[in-house]
């Protein structure tokens, strides 16, 4: 029992630490962006030696890659949560737009950390090989073809229209995130909804 504990204690002082490591590359991300980023420096705004970053991470990739899926694990399990209930496949497509936009908008924090992502996705032998985004993808061209079935939608390949879909989706939020703009995000939102759902929808 004992043992068990003191285990279970370990496993949060683990979890604990690698939080407080990748808040630090989070903050260095946002005040100086991906190429100020060093070991040297999230050792220093962690507060903590070098030596120790490498108890948890094996290298600045290693790190980079956990403070991703970390500042997005929200994101990705809202989303999934979106694909997997009842909704109307139209609605379900507009409830991801929301969501985005205003995950964003409340956590701008996060927001370099998805333009990296993004940018760094930008190569199609990588983006189209991820697997999460391959996922992603897939899951959006499903509901697309649930759409089609159900007379909702044109029938046009739900796999290229689950690209335009992604695209204009990352490619509107992170304007509004790097502009700055003021404009609503129900502005915003409609404007994804009217481009896409013009297009396919059927009148």
């Amino acid at each position: 029992m004992e043992a068990d504990y003191k285990e279970e204690k370990k496993k949060l002082m683990i979890s604990y630490a690698k939080r407080e490591i990748i808040d630090a590359v989070i903050k260095i991300i946002n005040r100086k962006g991906i190429k100020e980023l060093t070991m040297n420096e999230v050792a220093k705004q962690a507060g903590i030696a070098k030596g120790t970053l490498y108890i948890y991470f094996e290298n600045k990739n290693d790190l980079l890659e956990s403070a991703i899926e970390t500042s997005l694990e929200p994101l990705y399990m809202a989303i999934k949560e979106i694909l997997n209930s009842d909704l109307s496949p139209d609605k379900k497509l507009e409830n991801i737009v929301e969501f985005l936009l205003f995950f964003f908008e409340e956590h701008k924090k996060y927001f370099r950390v998805l333009i990296y992502e993004h940018q760094r996705s930008q190569d199609p032998k990588k983006r189209f090989i991820d697997n999460k985004h391959q996922h992603f993808l897939k899951r959006i061209a499903n509901i697309i073809q649930d759409g089609i079935d159900e007379g909702l939608f044109k029938a046009y390949d739900p796999e290229m229209l689950a690209v335009m879909f992604s695209e204009l989706l990352i490619g509107v939020t992170l304007q509004k995130i790097v502009r700055q703009e003021e404009s609503s995000l129900n502005d915003a939102k409609q404007a994804i909804i009217d481009v896409f759902f013009k297009g396919v929808k059927n009148k």
